[in-house]
């Protein structure tokens, strides 16, 4: 098996890009530990430089959604704000702060993550300082989603076969094919997303490899600045995925009906100063950070079905975060063990 992989890599190495089938079949392998951790290294820094495919992207994810261990959710709006990392812009939590606003409007939030590997903050970071507990078991997960219409889906926790290539995505320390299918495997099984990716020419990968998989609606979004986010601070990008056609949208704050903000006011330095900034923004506090997260929470209210438009959303979402049930599931969420 060690040839097998190291003659792929080859391969890559010289430009041949994986059908869909042998990247299911190689991946198969992979998560098994059939390949030596050095081997896997090189086959990953390989599909990186060369810069993965659709195909890949797909047959990977689908490897992944098998090995996945499964979240009941009954509700077929529910949604997840994860995004792929990678921006390297240590921002606060906004995809976070986002699925409280949009659990307080009435979606229902399946929000998967992990910890950070490029910035300072990851989710499962910012909420174990929220206090909110992330090692709940699967069917604690799909009560706490009945229950509460939120629930934090821990990645290193719900992906077991992904321990086999943990040392080796630290070794590289750069995004690999895995940062890419964290959001396509949700454990909950969702179909409406908000994905945010830190290079524009990766909005079409995203997206297409969303329809590929049976994504129903999705926002694959990008910030001019950098960000794996909407963004105000400048100009925004995304596709959108409805009804099986994709669309590229170009979008500016000023649009949605918000103000530009500085970079500066939306950075941190540590999950416990990204905690603080979100409790500010759900307590109802004015400024940048709040403006940030509505812009990302309308947005998740589209794909949810709650809002026709990002302004209905981006109102949904002001009133969520005004009569404090915002705040309310955060509280709820860290009460239930």
């Amino acid at each position: 098996m060690a040839t097998e992989i190291d003659d792929v890599t080859r391969r890559i190495a010289g430009g041949e890009a994986l059908s869909a089938e042998r990247t299911d079949l190689l991946f198969t392998a992979l998560m098994a530990g059939q390949f030596a951790p050095d081997a896997v290294e090189r086959f990953l820094r390989a599909l990186a430089a060369r810069g993965e495919t659709i195909a890949e992207i797909v047959g990977a994810a689908r490897v992944l959604r098998r090995h996945v261990t499964a979240v009941s959710c009954t509700d077929p709006g529910a949604i997840d704000t994860c995004g792929t990392g990678g921006d390297g812009i240590s921002t606060f939590n906004v995809s976070t702060a986002a699925a409280f606003v949009a659990a307080g409007a009435g979606a229902t939030v399946a929000k998967h993550g992990n910890r950070t590997h490029s910035r300072c903050s990851g989710s499962a970071d910012v909420l174990e300082a929220l206090g909110v507990p992330t090692d709940l078991s699967p069917t604690r997960l799909g009560e706490c989603l009945r229950e509460i219409g939120i629930a934090f889906l821990h990645a290193a926790r719900l992906h077991p076969a992904m321990a086999v290539v943990a040392p080796v995505r630290r070794a590289i320390g750069t995004p690999t094919i895995f940062n890419y299918l964290g959001p396509l495997t949700n454990p909950a099984a969702v179909t409406r997303q908000i994905i945010g990716v830190p290079r524009a020419e990766l909005l079409p990968l995203i997206a297409e490899a969303l329809r590929r998989l049976g994504a129903v609606h999705a926002w694959v979004v990008h910030g001019d600045d950098g960000l794996c986010d909407l963004t105000t601070t400048t100009t925004s990008r995304y596709i959108e995925l409805r009804d099986g056609r994709l669309t590229e949208h170009a979008l500016a704050p000023e649009e949605a009906g918000l103000p530009r903000s500085k970079p500066s006011e939306l950075l941190v330095d540590s999950p416990a100063a990204s905690a603080d900034m979100i409790r500010a923004v759900l307590s109802g506090q004015p400024g940048p950070a709040r403006h940030h997260t509505l812009l990302n929470a309308g947005a998740a209210l589209v794909v949810a079905g709650r809002a026709g438009t990002l302004k209905v959303g981006i109102k949904l979402a002001a009133d969520s975060i005004d009569t404090g049930r915002a705040a309310a599931k955060l509280e709820a969420l860290v009460q239930f063990r």
